[in-house]
């Protein structure tokens, strides 16, 4: 009689749920320690191997993230002889180094930034870069920080008879016109008026004389004040009425100037000789100069050069007209040199109509006139503040390292978006000086007189929404945001701005029914689960709307939920959860029975490629691997009866890290083998019968055992195989009379399975 062959050529892995009989010809009844590759043989797992120098017990919480191309590790340890929490790290296999700052006793958990790692562990959020730590958020400083802000006003109807008096500082374009052909240029960029009537010899183009044609445009204009100036009010005058482009007969050297209707033109109808005895108060020609008075080089400028208007510390006219509003931002240069910012912070003040201190309530918004003197104070950033916000360990250097800056933002005529007005940089903006000794050193003082069209780039992000988040430890990164948690009030899951995870708006949440337990991510929506609940959020385009998944049972922790090939995959006692967009099916089925008596509370899972591992905090870890033709279930022994508390995937070398009771270990990276397990179904269709020959496909160290069951053995018997030897080989095994109606196969070892076939004579009764 021919025999009848049964086997298999591929592994499908776990199913302890089904009748043994009843599998297909590649599932195991027992897969402990095993690792399936591509082609469906099994391997035995490597061991777990501690990080070198890791801690050896309290540890709590790990993490991963990645920093200019390298992965960092990150744990949390509770040091007994400094008797606080420690956060250490590693690059690589490197002995961990200590992350600087003091910490909590909650779980440690790091999201991936861009190019930095968010480390946050219940009471402390913050942010690595690989060099200097710092809190999450926009930048902040100590209490009060910005408050000091100011703006005062202060109305000057008549300057002169309040004792002060207006030098022009401008750029000019000007042209001339003798009457005699097209115009020429009188003056280059800057030149402002003529030192004297020309009388004879060849017409000077720097030169007006009576009767010719003269045009300006203007190009910068506005006015420096000063106690002690010799120009006359008349001065002031005629500049306020060149703005209106409206000439008035009030200069020392153009006593008359005529309009040319419809024409930007006007003609000079007398002009008056300069006084040999006074100073000039222009001189004209390529970078021509105003005086203030002579022999008075501090007030000296140069009008198509000037000096930056930051070296004059005196009050200046704004040359204003319409309502403004201010405010301030305070910014921390990184090394990178990215900036991080604090939130808008309008900036309020008071009208100051008498030159006594302003009084009444403060105000936003300024009614202004070109003659008042708009003073914009904000205070410095001190080195508290900067200790305050960068918690570094002493290899930052403010100024070289770090930057702060102070940018101080006002709207234009009448509108609401704000522009930059002006910027402070480290010197001016940090305070390193004694403010006892020094009071003027603790604020930046601006006098406003910047024309609307010369205001800077336009703040984006809308007033007061750079707040910092709340406290948070359970989040996920989704759309390029963070979606954290708050621990406050867990029902609300809040979300950082896209793109930039320092920055919040305290309305940017939602909330849910219940309190959140855990939250994970697939495309397109944020997943949510309280401990009895599910529900999906779509925020892509900025609205939302809240979905309720139908489910048994939701999640205990942030850790028994997590996100695999645009799925979540969430745990609980009932078993293990596939959420495929709005589809949810329980993929335990195989290990149904094991994985509900395994369950102990809460399960810690993680996902590297395709595949995850699932632990319920004591006994055996289980393995599933994604494949193909269907999900591959195994389990894995748990170094020395420790467990896998909670794990994490490093992505770049393709290993998973785990924290155990002992300290943290890499999963599967030893140099040795876990003890491989693995059973057969029940073969055969219930005839009785004889098997007589196992053909095995292995290599390495395999031992095992032929079982047979039928009704003449109530108890399997079993038929010890030994197969010693290293290269992959086909080993043939003659079992002599096992009779009976099914028969099961079991190997163990430290070797590699590919395979096997068994032969067995049905209906046969020699026996």
């Amino acid at each position: 009689m021919a025999a009848t062959v049964y086997g298999t050529r591929k592994f499908f892995g776990l199913d302890s749920q089904t009748a043994k009989h009843l599998l297909d010809d590649g599932e195991l009844t027992l897969a402990d320690n095993v690792n399936f590759d591509t082609h469906g043989a099994v391997k035995p797992e490597l061991t777990d191997v501690r990080f070198s120098g890791a801690a050896a017990a309290n540890i709590s919480g790990i993490g991963v993230g990645t920093i200019d191309g390298v992965t960092h590790v990150f744990y949390k340890a509770y040091s007994v002889g400094d008797g606080e929490y420690i956060v250490y790290r590693f690059a690589g296999q490197q002995t961990a180094q200590q992350i600087p700052g003091t910490w909590g006793a909650g779980t440690l958990r790091a999201y991936q930034g861009d190019n930095v790692v968010v480390l946050v562990d219940g009471t402390n959020m913050r942010v690595w870069d690989g060099n200097i730590l710092r809190k999450l958020g926009p930048v902040t400083a100590g209490t009060g920080f910005g408050a000091e802000a100011g703006v005062v006003v202060e109305k000057r109807e008549d300057p002169a008879e309040l004792g002060y008096q207006y030098i022009s500082r401008m750029e000019w374009d000007w042209d001339v016109d003798d009457g005699g052909g097209p115009p020429v240029q009188l003056a280059s960029p800057g030149d402002l008026f003529i030192k004297h009537r020309q009388t004879s010899g060849v017409p000077d183009p720097h030169v007006l004389n009576e009767g010719q044609l003269f045009r300006f445009s203007l190009m910068k204009y506005y006015f420096i004040i000063s106690k002690d100036g010799d120009v006359s009010p008349e001065v002031m005058n005629y500049i306020l009425s060149l703005r209106g482009k409206t000439l008035k007969a009030s200069l020392n050297y153009i006593d008359e100037a005529t309009p040319i209707p419809d024409t930007e033109w006007f003609r000079a109808t007398h002009i008056v000789d300069q006084d040999a005895n006074e100073d000039p108060i222009i001189v004209p020609g390529t970078g021509g100069q105003l005086y203030r008075a002579a022999n008075n080089p501090p007030y000296e400028r140069s009008i198509g050069g000037y000096t930056p208007m930051s070296e004059y510390a005196g009050p200046v006219s704004c040359m204003l007209t319409g309502r403004y509003k201010y405010g301030v931002v305070y910014v921390l240069e990184l090394p990178d040199g990215r900036e991080l910012e604090s939130r808008f912070i309008p900036i309020s003040g008071a009208i100051d109509s008498d030159e006594d201190d302003a009084t009444g309530d403060p105000i936003d918004a300024f009614d202004l006139e070109p003659k008042d003197v708009v003073l914009v104070v904000a205070p410095k950033v001190t080195e508290t503040d900067f200790e305050d916000y960068v918690l570094d360990d002493g290899t930052a250097v403010l100024g070289t390292d770090l930057n702060y800056k102070i940018r101080i933002y006002r709207t234009k005529m009448d509108g609401e978006s704000f522009y930059v007005l002006a910027e402070f940089d480290h010197e001016d903006a940090y305070d390193d000086t004694d403010p006892e000794t020094d009071p003027d050193a603790t604020g930046v003082h601006l006098y406003d007189s910047t024309p609307d069209l010369e205001l800077g780039a336009l703040y984006i992000h809308g007033q007061g929404k750079r707040e910092a988040p709340v406290l948070f430890s359970d989040a996920v990164v989704s759309s390029n945001r963070i979606y954290a948690i708050n621990e406050a009030d867990r029902r609300d899951l809040h979300f950082s701005f896209v793109g930039d995870m320092d920055y919040w708006n305290p309305l940017d949440f939602v909330q849910f029914p219940e309190a959140l337990t855990a939250v994970s991510s697939m495309p397109g929506f944020v997943a949510a689960f309280s401990a009895t609940r599910c529900w999906l959020y779509d925020n892509d385009d900025g609205v939302g709307y809240l979905v309720e998944i139908p489910v048994e049972h939701g999640v205990q922790s942030q850790d028994s939920v997590l996100s695999l090939s645009s799925n979540v995959y969430f745990a609980n006692g009932m078993g293990l959860f596939e959420l495929s967009g709005s589809r949810v099916r329980n993929v335990a089925r195989p290990v149904e029975d094991e994985w509900r008596s395994a369950h102990t509370g809460s399960w810690a899972g993680v996902a590297l490629g395709s595949k995850m591992i699932w632990s319920p905090g004591v006994g055996r870890a289980f393995v599933i691997k994604l494949s193909d033709d269907g999900i591959r279930w195994a389990r894995t022994d748990q170094p020395d009866g420790a467990y896998y508390q909670r794990m994490v995937a490093d992505p770049s070398v393709n290993r998973v890290i785990a924290q155990m009771d002992d300290g943290v270990y890499v999963f599967g990276s030893g140099s040795e083998y876990k003890t491989l397990g693995v059973r057969s179904k029940d073969y055969g269709s219930g005839v009785l019968g004889v098997a007589r020959r196992l053909t095995l496909d292995a290599s390495g160290d395999i031992d095992g055992y032929a079982w047979v069951m039928s009704n003449y053995h109530p108890e399997p018997e079993p038929i010890k195989i030994t197969g010693k030897g290293g290269a992959r080989r086909l080993a043939a095994y003659n079992l002599k009379t096992m009779q009976g109606e099914f028969w099961s196969l079991a190997f163990t070892g430290t070797g590699e399975l590919y395979g096997w076939m068994l032969e067995v004579d049905e209906h046969d009764s020699s026996y």
